[in-house]
């Protein structure tokens, strides 16, 4: 995950360190851009050139967080024409340059903006200002539990939905393709008979209520085997088909694995990129380690030693995840789909 921090005064730049090193420790790949006379003093400061503006529209396209050390006006001036949806928004974050107000901006809850505030509250000793209704009043906020869980909002409208009904003391229903692992939050109702509701699970088609927020975890795993110089276009093509006859959309899917001999595979490797997933490659002996019954073939076993690529692969991926679609072959291109063990939990 990669964090910008913009700083403008010597207070400023201070706090930005300390919020570069908490993001630092948390997995964070993160820059410090301030004015050319505080950059001068430390290797760790970027200036800030050729302008604020263009450093922030690169960070809206390539980080997950913008903390913003200075005014809320600079804040909201500079990212006001950046601003598209709030499903795929950066968290945004405006500190005071003595750290003692931490606000959340935009993204608080999907793009978690509201947790990110208060842990840095906790490492600045300020107070986290937050303004969202249903933190303000203690209520269940859909969006950031899903984010937290990582799962797919499938219509972000829906979310507000949800969120008034609760907020008004209305029952929300649920209804889930997976076994419920924990106390289900005030206000949620298992069952369908409610105005509105959410669902959790794969079918694209199902919407039990009349305002259905629909929830998809990202726990499907996808092996895939191909030819030498198999284009992206046949590959998304074919992910896409197995995809479709089970009912899954791609925002279900978290990862891609094949063979390590497809590794510089330019249709392969396209694909992944393209739609954001992390991909892995096995060795023939580490496929054949994979645990389970696969369907066997003489020929991929000539050519790459192991008797199956796309089901090991997709299996190791998940580690150890149930095989829900065998190998499908489309146009040459083989496609195996696997799916994490996962329940749904309101307590993580």
């Amino acid at each position: 995950m990669r964090a910008a921090i913009f700083a403008f005064t010597k207070n400023g730049a201070s706090q930005a360190i300390k919020i570069h090193n908490f993001l630092i420790s948390d997995d964070y790949e993160a820059d410090i851009f301030t004015t050319k006379d505080y950059a001068l003093k430390s290797p760790i400061f970027r200036i800030i050139e050729p302008s604020l503006k263009a450093i922030a529209e690169a960070a809206f396209k390539e980080c997950r967080l913008i903390v913003f050390v200075g005014s809320l006006g600079i804040a909201v001036r500079t990212i006001a024409p950046f601003i598209e949806d709030k499903a795929t928004d950066p968290a945004v974050l405006c500190v005071d340059d003595l750290g003692k107000h931490i606000i959340p901006v935009l993204s608080g809850h999907i793009g978690g903006a509201n947790s990110i505030a208060r842990k840095i509250a906790d490492i600045l000793m300020g107070t986290a200002i937050i303004t969202t209704a249903t933190d303000i009043n203690g209520v269940f906020s859909v969006d950031e539990w899903a984010a937290r869980n990582n799962m797919h909002i499938s219509n972000v409208k829906q979310v507000k939905m949800v969120a008034k009904g609760l907020l008004d003391g209305e029952k929300i229903g649920l209804h889930t393709e997976f076994d419920i692992l924990d106390a289900i939050p005030n206000g949620i109702e298992k069952g369908t008979a409610f105005e509105t509701g959410i669902f959790i699970g794969f079918n694209k088609k199902e919407k039990p209520f009349e305002n259905t927020l629909s929830l998809l975890p990202k726990i499907i795993h996808i092996g895939i085997g191909c030819r030498k110089g198999t284009t992206f276009f046949d590959i998304e093509n074919a992910v896409l088909k197995a995809l479709d006859e089970e009912n899954i959309s791609i925002n279900a899917v978290c990862a891609v694995a094949s063979i390590d001999l497809k590794k510089d595979e330019e249709g392969l490797l396209e694909f992944a990129n393209n739609y954001n997933l992390p991909i892995s490659f096995y060795s023939a002996n580490q496929l054949e380690e994979a645990i389970g019954s696969f369907s066997k073939s003489d020929f991929v076993k000539r050519i790459t030693s192991v008797d199956n690529v796309c089901e090991r692969a997709a299996v190791l991926s998940s580690k150890g995840g149930s095989l829900i679609k065998s190998k499908t072959v489309i146009n040459g291109i083989t496609v195996a789909l696997t799916m994490e063990k996962w329940g749904v939990s309101f307590e993580n």
